[in-house]
């Protein structure tokens, strides 16, 4: 007895191992090479399904609608109509069992197989439904039972979940906007590399060496000529060597790396621009700008020794800077990189950039600046600085070209703004101890800040903008800029 669907002729096709194939009526007696008895199955479940019933019919009720053997002769036409059997009501029991692939899958029909007696021309075939059950999961909160999760991603926090934290991670997870919503310790980026053991090992490794580095090359530029000038070569050690982070010694080097020089080739940029900012505190403590007392946990300049002795170790300070530039003992650059080194450190130091930007400080004392007006100021104080120290560190690799120093003038311009912005966080935040300096010094003398004109909240989420700035502008570089990476995060999650 040979299958029927829908008025349709069934028979075995001689040329496809005896299965069942669709004959096609009017058309020169070709086969259709379908497997319809598991294109009918599938089939019959799916519409059972629309017509509102959810149930799959059951596996032994999949088996009853199973063709049966045909007879031996191939041509055979005879027609019969299988009547459709009744939608079954499973049992509750049933439930646990396999069923057909539906759009509530509980089991996954794995594959049909006819068996083929030799001794007769075709044999008779036994149909065998092979089925592999799919175990039934609970759903998660929030989710219907079999629906598919909308997003993926579990897997990696499951895997995640099998291996112990490294433990120089941070203990716990730093502030964030777009990073900070990842688990602790997910973060990744562009061109990783084995360096990245987490921000605070990273960068207190990396600034041991720089600043290292850095020292023992300004060590002899600070040895008195004469005894006469003992005590303001002395003075302007105080001034260099009494702590500090290294900020921009460290971007310097960092620059240099990016684009495949060696950290020695920026040693005299490095010394140039720490010696450029040791004289900028100098001058900003003294009495008539901020007159502070305390710089980096010690008395200031003008404390330690006295006003007159600081002025003056401010300005050696100062040609200092260009002097150790220039030094063909702490950098082998040619003349003409020198020539632009000394062009843009003098620009970001003059009153286009550092001085200018303070005696806009001086002058917005007790008066309400808008964000424009804010970002203005800082640029030129403080991020004018810092994008020389990242320029003269990639000026020094002999490798810069014009694109590439332009993606790093955009990360240095970020961090630059960026790094005020923490400061004037921290400011409020912060203690004496941890700073350093006075806290909430900013505050008694009614300065314009980023927590006073947008909020505390608001001037975080700025400040942690501005960090992805600095990462986005990283992205055409691979993974030897990886330190100006965890620069650009450090100094928005640093507590000094």
């Amino acid at each position: 007895m040979r299958p029927a669907m829908h008025g349709k002729t069934l028979a075995p096709d001689p040329r496809r191992g005896c299965k069942y194939s669709e004959r096609v009526p009017g058309n020169k007696g070709r086969w259709k090479g379908r497997r319809l008895a598991t294109w009918r199955l599938l089939h019959n479940c799916r519409k059972r399904n629309l017509r509102g019933n959810r149930q799959c019919p059951e596996t032994p009720a999949a088996s009853a609608i199973t063709a049966p053997s045909p007879p031996s002769l191939p041509g055979a036409t005879r027609v019969v109509k299988t009547p459709a059997p009744p939608t079954p009501t499973p049992p509750p029991e049933a439930r646990q069992r396999a069923l057909l692939i539906c759009p509530k899958p509980r089991c996954l029909l794995v594959s049909r197989r006819f068996n083929v007696n030799r001794d007769s021309r075709h044999g008779p075939q036994k149909s065998c439904l092979r089925f592999r059950t799919i175990p039934r999961r609970p759903a998660n909160p929030g989710r219907a039972s079999g629906e598919r999760r909308a997003v993926a991603g579990r897997l990696v926090d499951r895997l995640r979940a099998r291996h112990r934290p490294d433990p120089r991670l941070p203990g716990g997870p730093g502030p964030g906007r777009a990073e900070g919503a990842d688990p602790p310790g997910a973060r990744w980026r562009a061109g990783g590399t084995a360096l990245r053991c987490g921000t605070a090992g990273m960068i207190t490794a990396y600034q041991a060496s720089s600043q290292a580095r850095v020292d023992a090359a300004m060590h002899t530029l600070f040895t008195a000529p004469s005894p006469e000038l003992a005590r303001l070569y002395e003075a302007m050690r105080y001034s260099v060597m009494n702590g500090g982070k290294r900020v921009r010694p460290l971007l310097a080097y960092a620059a240099c790396e990016a684009l495949g020089g060696k950290p020695e080739q920026a040693n005299g940029a490095a010394c140039a621009v720490e010696l450029i900012h040791a004289y900028s505190l100098v001058h900003d403590d003294l009495p008539a700008m901020d007159d502070d007392d305390l710089r980096r946990g010690q008395p200031t300049t003008h404390k330690a020794f006295d006003e007159a002795c600081a002025i003056l170790a401010g300005d050696g300070l100062q040609s200092l800077a260009f002097s150790a530039l220039l030094d063909p003992a702490l950098s082998d650059a040619s003349a003409e990189i020198r020539l632009r080194m000394v062009t843009t450190l003098a620009q970001a130091a003059g009153p286009a950039g550092m001085v200018g930007g303070q005696a806009i400080d001086l002058g917005s004392v007790g008066l309400k600046l808008d964000q424009q007006a804010l970002e203005y100021m800082h640029r030129h104080k403080t991020g004018a600085l810092i994008e020389a120290s990242v320029i003269l560190g990639a000026l020094a690799s002999g490798r810069a070209e014009k694109d590439e120093l332009k993606a790093l003038q955009t990360y240095a311009q970020a961090i630059g703004l960026a790094f005020q912005v923490q400061d004037d966080i921290l400011d409020v935040e912060s203690d004496t101890a941890t700073l350093g300096k006075r806290q909430g010094a900013d505050i008694a003398r009614d300065k314009p800040t980023y927590p006073a004109l947008l909020g505390l909240a608001a001037a975080k989420e700025y400040a942690l903008e501005l960090r992805d700035q600095a990462l986005h502008a990283l992205r055409p570089f691979d993974a030897a800029a990886e330190p100006l990476r965890e620069l650009a995060r450090y100094i928005v999650e640093r507590r000094s």
